[in-house]
């Protein structure tokens, strides 16, 4: 039986996001993890789930990947999990660029993804201090997303690689959030 896509109890994803902006000497730890985990276990799985990796260098290049994900949401009916290896500090992103990114500066898009996949949006967040995108929260809005996976402290490229391949390793195994 198919349940229509307002009437979710649980979590549901179609499509797996990575977005890396790194430095030109770091690790490419998104890359890796998009090649080496998430691609091969679902292969491995035959679970259809699609993936993307997307590499942004700036800003404007950052929020077009938000409005081709917007675009897939609105005509594909995507319900996306991102997952974000870029530098970060307690304010937002660092792209490559050393431009930052201001959790607030894309709260608004944020929104507007959970509104159209009806609360049902995912972020991981490979990055220094990613867990402070809880900033974007607020009571008098829409929540910007279903739920999200970071750390608040500063962490090294080794800490995340084991953990977000544990994560994306199990989930794509279960298919499962719990």
């Amino acid at each position: 039986m198919d349940v229509p896509r307002n009437t979710m109890t649980q979590l549901q994803f179609n499509k797996i996001y990575v977005i890396e902006s790194l430095f030109p000497d770091d690790e490419k730890s998104g890359e890796i993890l998009h090649n080496d985990i998430i691609r091969r276990k679902i292969e491995q799985t035959g679970s259809g789930i699609e993936h993307e990796l997307i590499f942004v260098s700036n800003k404007l290049d950052f929020f077009k990947a938000f409005d081709h994900i917007r675009q897939e949401v609105i005509y594909r009916l995507i319900d996306p999990i991102i997952h974000f290896e870029i530098h970060g500090c307690k304010e937002g992103f660092v792209l490559n660029s050393d431009e930052l990114v201001d959790w607030y500066d894309f709260q608004i898009r944020l929104l507007e993804l959970n509104m159209l996949t009806k609360n049902n949006l995912f972020l991981s967040l490979a990055t220094c201090y990613g867990g402070h995108i809880h900033k974007v929260i607020s009571p008098r809005m829409w929540t910007p997303f279903w739920g999200f996976v970071g750390p608040l402290d500063e962490v090294y490229v080794d800490q995340v690689m084991a953990g977000f391949q544990d994560f994306y390793d199990e989930l794509l195994t279960s298919l499962n959030f719990n």
